[in-house]
């Protein structure tokens, strides 16, 4: 069940909090783990993977954050149709296996992200506030424009409280190839 559908990134994207399902008391996962939903789109059953923004540890909620996207079925309907009271169907639990899980503390992490790839990224860096505040952490965030940046207010709030060294990079991409050449 959505017990919150925000938008987000000046609508551009839709910060989803998901109830656990009942049953899932005891399930974990770490910071980078990704959920599966399954969605009815146009009469097609159609499974995506969203990345969690927290690890268990740090909510009791499952939160995604979905970015629409151009011709993007699953993610334009969850944008379009999501609000709070809403049901999503879930596929398993929160998978949190694969290389990109951050399951040791790194000592002096640089993470790069890009776009709506900076959800599996702040689950990470709310880890390590949460467990090693004093971390020499660097991010560094591209977007399209300033516009575009999903959890910008929280990424200030954590530069501040656990001086994350925060580089947000903002340049407006071409639209085509053409404008490359000239």
């Amino acid at each position: 069940k959505v017990l919150a559908a925000t938008p987000a990134a000046n609508g551009q994207a839709l910060s989803i909090t998901l109830e656990k399902p009942f049953g899932w008391e005891d399930v974990r996962w770490d910071a980078g783990a990704f959920i599966s939903v399954r969605l009815n789109v146009d009469g097609k059953d159609l499974v995506r993977q969203y990345s969690l923004t927290t690890d268990s540890q740090g909510s009791d909620t499952l939160d995604i954050t979905v970015k629409r996207v151009r011709d993007g079925r699953v993610s334009n309907a969850i944008n379009d149709t999501l609000h709070k009271g809403s049901y999503l169907t879930l596929v398993g639990v929160p998978q949190s296996d694969g290389n990109f899980i951050m399951k040791a503390l790194p000592k002096r992490p640089v993470f790069i992200a890009g776009g709506v790839g900076i959800t599996p990224i702040i689950s990470m860096i709310r880890k390590l506030h949460r467990e090693a505040p004093n971390t020499e952490a660097t991010l560094l965030y591209f977007n399209r424009d300033a516009e575009s940046i999903i959890f910008e207010q929280d990424l200030r709030v954590l530069e501040m409280q656990m001086g994350l060294k925060l580089h947000l990079i903002c340049n407006q991409a071409p639209s085509s190839r053409r404008e490359l050449v000239q």
